[in-house]
Formats: C-alpha cells, structure tokens, sequence
C-alpha cells in the first residue's frame, strides 16, 4: 500500500451463492457418518479455537445504545485476514506484526488516529472507541494483536482491555509467582485458574500443534468435507465454554461463517503456523511479557482456556482495572455480554481507571 494513496473504504455486502448452497446440500446428503460410541459424551473436556467476529454481536447494542446513561462507544469489529470474509494471507511470514500493522491502517483509514485495539475473535478483534475515541479490547488471538499493537504503535493505541490474558513472566517475575504459590498466597479462584491451565495444556492443546505444524493436512479435511468442519468447530463451542445453551442456528450461524468464508476453513489455520515460526514466534514472547505504555485493564472468566492469577496481571502492564467472574469461558462477549460491557465501562467511565483517556478526548474535542 502506498504511502502517499489511502486506502478506500467500501461497504460489503454478505451475499452466499445459490450455487455454494446447493453444494452444500449435496455434500451433507452424500456424507457418510461413523456409528455413534458410547464414549463419545463421556470425553474429557478439550479446548480448541474458533471465532469470528459473531463474537461481538451480542456486545455491539450494550456499547453503542447503552439504556443506562453510561459511556457510549463506537465498535470497530474486524475479520482478521483469512477469516470471515476477509482475504487469504497469502504472504509467507505473515504473523503478528502484520496483523496489527493491517489493522491499524485499518483504524486510519476509518479516521481513528488514535485507538484502543479490541478482539473479539480470533480473529477475534474489535475495536473499542469510547465516546467517538478509540480504545482496544481482545482475547484469544485478539489479545496476542492487540498487544502487539501496543508494543508497535503506543501513540496510538491508548488503553487496551484483555480477558485471556495470556502471561510469560521474566526470571524475576517467575520467581515471585513461585513464592506466591508455594506460601499458598493464591486464592481458591487462583489456585482452580491454575489447575484448569494446565489440564488444557496437557489435554486440550492438541488442535494448536497440528495447527502449528500441518495445517494443510487439517485444511484439506476441514475445506472438503462440511461435516468435518462442524464436528471440528461444535466440538469447541460445547466444550470451550461454560455451559452455554447453544442452539441449532447459533451453531450453524458461526459454522457458517467458516464454511462460506472468502478464503474458505483452511485458511484461518495458517495464523497458527505463522505465529509459531520465524521473527514472529519471538513476537508471540512480547506480546506475553511487559507493555509498558498502554494502560491495561484485565477481566477473569473461570472457563477460559488459561485462567492465570491475578497477581500475574501486574506483570503485563500498567493495570488500571480488573474484574473476577463467577461465570463465563472463553467466548466472553457471547456467552457473557452484559458482564463483560460492565467491566469496560467500568473501566473507562466515570472513577475508572481508564477514564483519564475518555477526559483527554474531551478536553480536546
């Protein structure tokens, strides 16, 4: 993109062809199912990752119409590139920094010079602009983007809110958590945060190392076949939250997106392998270390797939805000919309610690 050209902002229009639907049906009507075990209800709960930015839909009318008188934003809710309908990467080396260098030209072009960076998907990013400024809000890949954007373009990116942090704590950082942990200084919610990181560490990690390493081999299955594709994703929607009464349409809407997508259910696997090899594997270990510039705000949900203490926060950033939740998983903004559009006006109204970034577009407007 050129440096002296700006980048035209266009509406989309999601259109499915007749032809894909037809297809589908075909396929769905031809495909052959292994009997049914009776096992298959008794698995241990497994973690793995879909997302999109259906993510935020429930979030967007408690943001921008709020009935309550607080703080009203505007929500930039992106699909990252090789998901949704946005284009395939097709570029090698594609990792973090490219993801948040795509979107912060996106949040220019749209005008917002000056943003907080949010997810909401794995592609799971939205931005956040409280009272026509912007902020950042993310989890799962969000998070690692919206971190990155805060490491490469703190001028911009004024306060980030998390809720999967995601910690790699330095020598220094690691021994006081040792200490915490060994004088039995972590609280009962810590301590079941704890014990569930590492069950998805040794029990539901599975899907990000094939993905990391043979992400064609997955792809061939998951393009192919549409009943790969929704035993793949269901699976993680069942078991990657708390307990969410999903329906048909729900399940079949956030299939869908991945089924019918631009770039078709293969590529959104490839950020994986990217993200864990060459210059941006080094990146992913920034983005879990120490962002000294953006203030961070922090909420905990007691199904997400890594639930690290509260005490871990400090070791991320500057914190301004956290909040602890008896309920919720990984979906958040989905399976929690009014507890998580708590936390963030919370964080940024009126006694917030991030209210001082609202004041500043005040006193400047």
């Amino acid at each position: 993109m050129s440096a002296t050209t700006p980048p035209t902002v266009k509406p989309f229009a999601m259109a499915i062809p007749d032809s894909s639907l037809s297809l589908l049906a075909a396929k769905l009507a031809a495909a052959t199912l292994p009997p049914e075990s009776d096992f298959a209800d008794d698995w241990e709960r497994r973690e793995i990752g879909p997302g999109s930015f259906l993510e935020v839909i429930k979030i967007l009318p408690l943001l921008t119409e709020p009935d309550d008188g607080g703080p009203a934003f505007h929500v930039v809710a992106p699909s990252l590139p090789g998901f949704g309908f946005s284009e395939a990467v097709t570029k090698k080396g594609f990792g973090l920094a490219q993801y948040a260098e795509c979107l912060h030209k996106v949040m220019s072009a749209l005008g917002y010079n000056r943003y907080g960076e949010s997810r909401a998907l794995l592609s799971r990013s939205c931005r956040l602009t409280p009272f026509s400024r912007t902020v950042t809000q993310g989890g799962d890949w969000g998070f690692f983007i919206t971190r990155m954007i805060g490491l490469l373009y703190p001028e911009h990116c004024l306060a980030s809110h998390v809720n999967f942090l995601t910690v790699r704590p330095s020598l220094l950082g690691a021994l006081w958590v040792g200490v915490r942990h060994a004088l039995g200084w972590n609280s009962a919610p810590e301590r079941a945060g704890l014990a569930r990181s590492k069950h998805h560490l040794l029990e539901g990690a599975g899907y990000s190392l094939q993905q990391s390493t043979r992400p064609a081999t997955l792809g061939f299955a998951l393009a192919d076949s549409p009943v790969a594709l929704l035993a793949w994703i269901y699976e993680k929607l069942h078991h990657w939250t708390d307990d969410y009464p999903w329906t048909d349409d729900e399940v079949l809407a956030w299939v869908s997106i991945y089924y019918f997508s631009a770039a078709g259910p293969a590529a959104s696997l490839r950020i994986y392998y990217e993200v864990g090899h060459g210059a941006s594997r080094d990146d992913l270990g920034k983005t879990m270390a120490y962002v000294p510039r953006v203030p961070l705000g922090v909420s905990w949900f007691p199904r997400d797939l890594w639930v690290m203490p509260r005490s871990w926060a400090s070791l991320s950033g500057p914190v301004v805000f956290e909040g602890e939740h008896a309920e919720g998983g990984h979906f958040a903004a989905y399976e929690c919309p009014d507890q998580l559009v708590g936390d963030l006006k919370t964080m940024f109204g009126a006694g917030g610690g991030a209210n001082a970034v609202a004041r500043a577009f005040d006193d400047a407007a």
